[in-house]
């Protein structure tokens, strides 16, 4: 029996989910995601069904579910409909945050450069910042 041709192996999948293969390795060791498939030499083969499960995983991650929380999602049958909305969903917030926040720097720098006084619109930015800050610590 020869190496599998199909799927993909645990290095591309780590690369193109953004996480490491000992990510991949912990989420298969808690019951999180089981390779459709090893290789001779026992490298884990992922399908597309695996991939699709990978997405829904760090669309979780992302919105900053727990992994015991993310298990019982995917076993309520959270499917790619339902993570694709999240992660739209998401997207458009942190892009509505990103926008707001260039607006108010937009604003800041042109009353900075006709010499008026930006304080009063620094805490809209800071606000905003934080915003688009905590985002992002959420994640991690």
């Amino acid at each position: 029996m020869g190496e599998p041709t199909s799927g993909r192996r645990v290095g591309e999948v780590a690369a193109a989910a953004g996480v490491t293969i000992r990510t991949l390795h912990h989420y298969e060791s808690v019951g999180l995601l089981d390779p459709s498939g090893r290789t001779e030499s026992g490298h884990r083969i992922y399908d597309d069904a695996d991939v699709e499960r990978i997405y829904r995983i760090c669309v979780l991650r992302r919105l900053g579910m727990p992994l015991a929380d993310i298990a019982r999602a995917l076993d309520d049958e959270w499917g790619l409909a339902d993570a694709l909305t999240a992660h739209l969903d998401d997207i458009e917030h942190r892009l509505d945050a990103a926008n707001r926040l260039r607006a108010g720097l937009v604003r800041l720098l042109a009353e900075t450069a006709s010499e008026r006084d930006p304080s009063r619109h620094l805490l809209e930015v800071l606000t905003d910042m934080t915003t688009l800050d905590q985002n992002i610590e959420s994640r991690i």
